[in-house]
């Protein structure tokens, strides 16, 4: 409980606030920009970046939801700025792939109902499709990495990802050695894919059919991604 739990119920609630504004900082950050107040308006400002740069991204377990609920605060923070607003929509059309490790979004968006019942990948998917079509960018893959004995992970349905230009892929994979060829221990199933050699080959190097599935190199002890 203490391992696996207390962080999604604090950042559920009030005290969550500290790590929401952090997240959103970081969002800010990793796409190229800063957080500045202009006219009054606190956004993110990317006017320095390259708003067409190609870019993925990796996100593991609660993190995954982080992220989302952060995008979609960054970009109601630009809609009262149309200049930023349209920057941000140019630069998320950029994303090119998602990769979620022990996807828990169906879990947590429980606690945080989004309008029209769409679920916060689902936001985050018709966020990045807007400016696609126009940017003459391949659709967004969301890669979605769970063991089946992850009590943690939720294996991702079409109707999460909402309305938009996404391609939907369900990796299977299996973290520990099986007992029985069934069972693992379910703490390593939710913690193994930062050592697991398949889940970071693919998402190094991807998938490409009728080839073998790439493999990182054997990780020294301790080590992970």
């Amino acid at each position: 409980m203490n391992d696996c739990l207390s962080d999604a119920v604090v950042y559920s609630g009030k005290n969550g606030d500290p790590i929401r504004g952090a997240m959103q900082q970081a969002v800010c950050n990793f796409l190229g920009g800063m957080i500045a107040t202009r006219n009054g308006v606190l956004a993110c400002d990317l006017s320095g970046t390259n708003l067409d740069s190609p870019t993925a991204i990796v996100a593991e377990s609660l993190g995954s939801k982080l992220l989302f609920d952060s995008v979609r605060a960054v970009w109601d923070q630009a809609e009262r700025a149309p200049v930023r607003h349209a920057g941000l929509q140019r630069r998320l059309a950029a994303i090119s792939t998602v990769y979620l490790v022990s996807n828990q979004i169906p879990l947590l968006d429980l606690a945080n109902p989004i309008p029209s019942a769409r679920s916060s990948l689902g936001r985050f998917v018709a966020m990045s499709s807007l400016r696609r079509a126009e940017a003459r960018v391949p659709r967004l893959s969301v890669v979605d990495f769970s063991d089946p004995n992850d009590l943690l992970t939720y294996r991702l349905l079409p109707g999460a990802l909402g309305l938009g230009a996404v391609e939907l892929v369900n990796v299977a994979v299996s973290n520990d050695d099986t007992y029985v060829g069934v069972i693992e221990r379910p703490d390593n199933a939710h913690c193994g894919y930062a050592w697991n050699r398949d889940v970071i080959g693919l998402i190094a190097n991807g998938y490409r059919a009728n080839a073998p599935i790439p493999t990182a190199p054997p990780l020294k002890s301790g080590q992970c991604l």
